[in-house]
């Protein structure tokens, strides 16, 4: 299995098909929740794979705050079809795809550190706040998140069997 827990991504964004719900959060913060409170290690599994497919813990969505930011999307026209049948890669590709139109509409829960603008000129040539962002998102199907009290699931490790991408 790859070491999943520590990729480079400052945020994660869980696509919940269940509650059509994308859940963001910084990975660290859930990394640290999970320790801190012991959470248990449970298996993922892949139809038609032998063996786990993914490691990892199920974090209670209450845990996460106040670092969990989240959009509901009941009106996405991708959820027509999602379900759990389609491959792995597919799924992918659908909440990568859910993330990117919630981005382009401006729809995506993103924390930023806006700069407040506290020179005259600048505040009179119109501008108060300047927000810089450059957030690196790692995007999962996380079927089940935010459905019926399930938390986010937190990977820590994957393999591949498939070799899907």
């Amino acid at each position: 299995m790859v070491d999943t827990a520590h990729e480079d991504a400052d945020l994660r964004a869980h696509v919940g098909v269940h509650a059509r719900t994308v859940y963001v959060f910084p990975p660290e913060h859930a990394l640290r929740v999970g320790k801190e409170h012991g959470l248990q290690l449970v298996n993922a599994y892949q139809t038609n794979v032998e063996g786990p497919t993914a490691t990892g813990f199920r974090v209670p969505l209450d845990l996460l705050r106040p670092y969990l930011w989240s959009a509901f999307v009941p009106d996405w026209s991708g959820w027509a079809g999602f379900d759990r049948t389609l491959p792995t890669s597919e799924k992918g590709r659908r909440a990568q795809a859910l993330v990117v139109e919630l981005l382009c509409n401006g729809r995506f829960p993103m924390p930023t550190k806006p700069e407040i603008v506290t020179d005259r000129q600048r505040q009179i040539a119109g501008i108060d706040l300047v927000v810089n962002v450059s957030w690196k998102i790692q995007v999962k199907c996380d079927y089940r998140a935010g459905a019926n009290g399930c938390g986010i699931y937190f990977q820590l490790s994957e393999r591949n069997p498939l070799r899907c991408i």
